[in-house]
């Protein structure tokens, strides 16, 4: 974990002025909208039309919360929010280690967490603060829910596998896929 997060933090300090672009712009912006009480507004119409707060449900709104909780707090530059994406980064190599070894051992788990530490594909979401940051987290998530639902069904276990894929689809519309899976 403090290696993957080690090469996410070292991608961020190489290009400190990096400016966000596309996708970053977006939810960079949209969450420090959201952190000034905006609401869910588009980010590139309040910037060629400050005095209109167009509200917008385009994008899935749960990365645009998780980067308005440090917008919140007064982390609101693009450099805070990609340090921000290294620590989830971290915690979801962290969680991929206890999902494979809770599914295939110890070893198996070890080998999850360093292909996730170490792919490129995966941190370069972090580095450029990109919703995709979250997918791996949230996956890894719902596959260790649904693991231990199978493995011991119950009640509990079943609505936390549940309310683990609705929050997964409130970050990439494309996690619904989850559900008949």
């Amino acid at each position: 974990t403090l290696g993957g997060f080690g090469i996410r933090l070292g991608t961020v300090l190489g290009r400190p002025g990096r400016r966000p672009g596309g996708d970053a712009y977006y939810y960079h912006n949209a969450a420090n909208l959201l952190a000034e009480g905006y609401g869910f507004i588009n980010p590139w119409r309040f910037a060629l039309h400050p005095h209109q707060y167009i509200q917008t449900a385009d994008w899935p709104p749960l990365f645009v919360l998780v980067l308005a909780m440090t917008s919140a707090v007064g982390l609101k530059s693009f450099f805070a929010h990609r340090v921000w994406c290294c620590i989830i980064g971290a915690a979801a190599i962290t969680v991929c280690g206890v999902t494979g070894r809770e599914i295939a051992g110890r070893r198996a788990g070890l080998i999850a967490a360093l292909l996730i530490a170490l792919y490129p594909n995966i941190w370069m979401s972090d580095e450029l603060a990109l919703s995709e940051s979250l997918s791996p987290l949230l996956v890894s998530l719902i596959l260790l829910c649904a693991y231990r639902f199978w493995r011991e069904p119950g009640t509990r276990r079943m609505l936390l596998l549940g309310a683990m894929t609705g929050v997964a689809i409130l970050e990439r519309d494309e996690l619904a896929l989850l559900i008949p899976l």
